[in-house]
């Protein structure tokens, strides 16, 4: 198995995550740099340093173009799954045929959301519980859209640069624009490709992991909910048969990803809603 080199990852840690192995002498005028261009008054600028628990000389080394290796402070989960990923790439299109909604056959980076949804599937048939009271293939489902819809929005704009790029200097082969297109999705389905953009778009890769990992973990999260109250939702509810399908995205996404899901059973729905609902409980008993 051929792991990642973390260290091309690094780029993508936050500030706080990053510890210097060794300080250096710099005349680096990067606080100030950073500063003026978020705009930060420079009598916040402390606040700002103790904000990451850094002095200004730490910031500076750390964010040198020369600074000698940098150590991670903690266990990036991310990095873990990529590696994971990696360690088990697989381009080919098999797992769309789990998506019982809608794919998006006619968007023309389809092909890049391949290694991301065998990693997740790997993933959930670990996670998934075994039970009659879910459809387990809906599940699977469910949370394949919604890593394929995270993959196509986080990465589009960075795979037009790219195809553009490769384009512009000839590293495209095919007479037409469509040959070269179909190159360019070729490419995308090899590991050796795929690697060179984890080194170049780290943190492209760590948004798309860590979103994925918290859509899959709250859809899970809610079916937990939904199996410990199975009797109850049932009688309150009156919906009869397994959970066999979960609409996503029906309002704003909060801490996690999480938002309110439509949840069919196989006679009736409910409405999940990923917060207590007791204050509402109560407003509805006020009389006015």
């Amino acid at each position: 198995m051929t792991l990642l080199d973390i260290c091309k990852l690094k780029t993508a840690t936050y500030l706080q995550e990053r510890i210097m192995t060794e300080s250096i002498s710099t005349t680096n005028e990067a606080l100030e740099q950073w500063t003026d261009y978020i705009q930060l008054p420079v009598q916040y600028r402390h606040a700002f340093l103790e904000s990451y628990s850094k002095s200004e000389q730490e910031f500076n080394s750390l964010t040198h173009p020369s600074a000698p290796d940098i150590e991670l402070g903690e266990q990036q989960k991310w990095i873990d799954d990529l590696q994971q990923l990696m360690s088990s790439f697989n381009s080919d299109e098999s797992a769309l045929y789990a998506i019982k909604g809608h794919i998006p056959t006619e968007h023309p980076y389809l092909c890049f959301t391949y290694p991301f949804l065998h990693w997740i599937q790997q993933i959930i048939e670990m996670d998934l519980p075994q039970t009659p009271k879910v459809d387990q293939q809906a599940i699977v489902s469910v949370i394949l859209e919604a890593t394929l819809q995270s993959v196509l929005k986080l990465s589009v704009k960075v795979l037009t640069v790219e195809i553009n790029k490769l384009s512009k200097h000839s590293l495209l082969t095919g007479t037409t624009p469509e040959a070269r297109y179909q190159n360019f999705c070729l490419q995308l389905q090899q590991r050796s490709y795929f690697t060179q953009l984890v080194y170049e778009y780290p943190t492209m890769f760590r948004m798309i992991i860590e979103e994925s990992i918290q859509q899959k973990n709250f859809l899970l999260e809610a079916v937990d909910h939904l199996i410990l109250d199975f009797n109850q939702i049932q009688t309150e509810f009156g919906v009869l048969g397994a959970l066999t399908a979960i609409e996503m995205n029906k309002g704003d996404s909060h801490c996690g990803k999480k938002t309110v899901l439509i949840c069919g059973f196989e006679h009736g729905k409910v409405v999940y809603k990923p917060k207590p609902l007791q204050v509402n409980v109560h407003v509805n008993q006020i009389n006015i």
